[in-house]
């Protein structure tokens, strides 16, 4: 085929060819390293692990929120503002604890500031709804190491029921140090919806997130208040790139596989 390309076009039209030929062509995908097949190794055990902390962050979310908005029901405005007990603080303030460093931000859900309790149970019982932002911070210098985490919150109420509508995006970065080896990890983000039918329901929840460790990214992985979703494929990706994949089965168990569909076992 080269050969008869040679002989019947002219040689600026084989240059011309040739270069139209390397505009198209693509970055080949990073290359997977020994380190790298070791942390994917270790990826199924750690999806669940992690999916069990973010249950455990969602869970503080949700109930930060529900006692927030029941602090603001509008049955229960009268006795705080005639004990004064609304000041600044309750929507704004900050708390150290155990080296923990917690802030919190109570606003209407489109962000604006309350002007006062009567304002705040206004926004409750009108299901406008409340915005909950609070970021953590802890740093243990012993140990080396640190995590911050963020929650951006909107909490919807459905007063009629007594109900709610949590709409949450969580990101958070953590690294440690034992010896000469660093790991980091990051969730960045993960987004969720926590919903109570009623005051006595038991909250359902579902939601997705991409958590990155070592440099190699889970893309988009979902979850529901029973776990992770079972029979899903997700991306891996390194430098933005598709370097693997994984799958959950109906079972829940998970498996790590290259671009050539070898299970990669570290």
């Amino acid at each position: 085929m080269r050969k008869t390309l040679l002989s019947v076009l002219p040689t600026f039209a084989l240059l011309a060819i040739l270069a139209g030929c390397g505009d198209d062509t693509t970055a080949p995908a990073p290359t997977l390293t020994a380190q790298d097949k070791q942390s994917l190794a270790f990826f199924p055990t750690m999806v669940s692990d992690e999916k069990a902390s973010v249950d455990f962050y969602a869970q503080i979310a949700s109930s930060q929120a529900v006692g927030f908005a029941n602090a603001f029901k509008p049955s229960t405005v009268p006795a705080r503002v005639a004990a004064g007990t609304c000041t600044a603080s309750t929507f704004d303030t900050t708390m150290v604890l155990q080296g923990m460093t917690l802030s919190m931000q109570i606003t209407k859900a489109d962000g604006t500031k309350f002007a006062s309790c009567e304002d705040a149970a206004l926004a409750y019982a009108s299901n406008s709804g409340l915005r909950i932002k609070m970021t953590m911070a802890m740093t243990q210098s012993q140990q080396g190491s640190s995590m911050n985490m963020s929650y951006d919150m909107i909490y919807k109420p459905t007063v009629s029921t007594g109900g709610y509508t949590i709409n949450m995006t969580m990101t958070m970065d953590m690294a440690s140090t034992v010896g000469s080896q660093t790991t980091a990890m990051s969730i960045n983000p993960m987004t969720a919806v926590v919903t109570a039918a009623s005051d006595t329901a038991t909250p359902t929840m579902t939601g997705s997130l991409t958590m990155t460790y070592n440099g190699l990214t889970i893309s988009k992985l979902q979850f529901n208040d029973s776990g992770v979703v079972p029979s899903q494929t997700v991306d891996i990706l390194k430098d933005g790139s598709k370097v693997a994949t994984m799958t959950i089965d109906a079972t829940g168990t998970a498996t790590v596989k290259d671009l050539s569909g070898n299970v990669i076992k570290g």
